[in-house]
């Protein structure tokens, strides 16, 4: 018999989690000091959200029957049982070099599914039917996944994934004792306040030296730090992007770089022109340093928006 995939169920939820999630208050004794960015994802509050009832109604409902097939497990009750999803990488580098680390926080259940599904697995795997090695087994366990992703789950403190075991071994010593944390440092608290409506947050720092950028956004380049935020407000989707520029002298470059992109984007939205006055109604401002974006439209937009995506992909099938 195949045993559930579990890098499936993982590139499922972190598919989820990075196009629509968000995410409970970010814990900064969660995240160690030297994190140059960070993704946090609140999933309690997306449920709470207009947005997030479209999304499990529509692209959850969708995913639920294909996890169910393959690795037998139920989609819709394991989100329900999510708190949060915090990911964050003292680097830029991606794949096997990358640093980063993933922290799944949700109800009890969920740890229990997590510690019931990595001890299957590898039972299976010594009768050659699994893809899962436990490498440790005291103070706690460790697995490795196919060799290039270790896991472990630490009790009331959520599921952690890496590269390494080193990088978990890491990842709990900070969140046992806090020590070397965010919460002993101002990384990431220079931008102004969210209001409680704002659900994915991903803050970033130094990624003008250290990132590889694709072309279209070589316009970070300019940039030294960033936030982004997304979440419902007055009855609206909001998306906001702040960049720090390296200098207040490359502050009207991003501006005018950004600028561009919407005038593109409008262009390319002729058949919505309730989209196109939406975009165009959107401001790019510069205070000091700091160059700000914000995109609000509509929830009902938003939702009809989502709607008509889940149409097409039905619809192509």
């Amino acid at each position: 018999m195949q045993l559930p995939n579990l890098k499936y169920l993982i590139g499922g939820a972190l598919l989820l989690s990075v196009v629509c999630s968000p995410a409970e208050t970010l814990q900064r004794s969660s995240v160690p000091a030297n994190s140059k960015w960070v993704l946090h994802l609140d999933v309690d509050a997306l449920r709470k959200s207009k947005i997030g009832e479209g999304i499990m109604a529509g692209v959850v409902q969708e995913q639920a029957k294909a996890v169910q097939e393959k690795a037998n497990l139920d989609l819709p009750g394991i989100i329900r049982g999510t708190h949060s999803i915090t990911i964050y990488g003292a680097d830029y580098e991606s794949g096997s070099e990358g640093k980063g680390i993933l922290l799944w926080k949700g109800n009890p259940e969920i740890e229990q599914i997590a510690n019931a599904f990595l001890i299957q697995q590898a039972e299976a795997t010594k009768e050659g039917e699994g893809n899962i090695t436990q490498i440790q087994a005291k103070p706690y366990p460790i697995y490795s996944i196919d060799d290039d992703m270790h896991a472990a789950v630490i009790a009331g403190k959520g599921l952690i994934l890496g590269r390494s075991t080193n990088q978990i071994k890491a990842a709990v010593k900070v969140l046992n004792d806090g020590g070397g944390s965010l919460a002993g440092t101002t990384a990431f608290t220079e931008y102004p306040k969210l209001s409680g409506g704002f659900f994915l947050m991903a803050y970033a720092e130094s990624f003008s030296a250290g990132a590889n950028m694709p072309p279209q956004a070589q316009v970070l380049k300019l940039a030294d730090g960033g936030r982004i935020a997304l979440g419902e407000e007055n009855q609206n989707l909001k998306f906001q992007l702040i960049l720090r520029a390296r200098s207040e002298e490359v502050t009207q470059q991003i501006q005018q770089v950004i600028q561009g992109l919407l005038a593109l984007t409008t262009l390319g939205l002729g058949d919505e022109p309730a989209l196109q006055q939406i975009v165009r109604a959107s401001k790019v401002k510069v205070d000091g340093r700091r160059v700000e974006f914000e995109l609000v439209v509509p929830l009902d937009e938003a939702v009809r928006q989502i709607e008509k995506k889940q149409q097409k992909q039905m619809d192509s099938k």
